[in-house]
C-alpha cells in the first residue's frame, strides 16, 4: 500500500476499500482505533504490509486494488459522481498475470520496501496520528 493512502484515510475518514456510498466518513476516534487494530495485526504476524515506493508507482487513489493468497482479486473504482463499480476478475489469465505482477512488485526493491522496512515506516507514519 501507498503511505499516502493512510494519510488520506486519516484525514478524511473514507475507507477506500469500501464503496463511498457504502458507509459515512469515520471519526477521528474510530480512525484511530482502526490503525491501531492495523498495527496490532501487522505485529502479531497475521499482516504484512508491503509499501510502495510512491516515487517509483504510481495508483490512482479513485482505485483501490485487493489482491488475496488465493489469487483473487478485486477492482474496486470510487469515481466522483459515479455510481460505486467494482469488478471480481474470473478470468484465470488476468487472474495469474495480475498475481505475477504482484509477487513482482512486492519482491522488487525498485517498486517496494521490505516487509521490516515497510513496517517500520507504517509504524512511525502511523505514530504521528496517534500522538494526536
Amino acid at each position: 500500500f501507498f503511505l499516502k493512502g493512510l494519510d488520506l484515510f486519516m484525514s478524511t475518514g473514507l475507507s477506500f476499500e469500501l464503496p463511498r456510498e457504502a458507509h459515512e466518513p469515520f471519526s477521528m476516534e474510530e480512525r484511530k482505533i482502526i490503525l491501531k487494530r492495523l498495527l496490532a495485526k501487522c505485529d502479531k504476524g497475521e499482516l504484512i504490509p508491503i509499501v510502495l515506493k510512491e516515487n517509483r508507482i504510481t495508483i490512482p487513489t479513485e482505485m483501490t486494488l485487493c489482491h488475496y493468497d488465493n489469487d483473487d482479486s478485486i477492482f474496486i473504482w470510487n469515481l466522483p459522481n459515479v455510481p460505486f463499480s467494482s469488478c471480481i476478475i474470473e478470468v484465470s489469465e488476468i487472474r495469474n498475470n495480475f498475481s505475477e505482477f504482484m509477487l513482482y512488485l512486492k519482491n522488487n526493491r525498485e517498486y517496494t520496501y521490505t516487509e521490516e522496512e515497510s513496517l517500520k515506516l507504517l509504524k512511525e507514519h502511523a505514530q504521528k496520528y496517534l500522538d494526536n
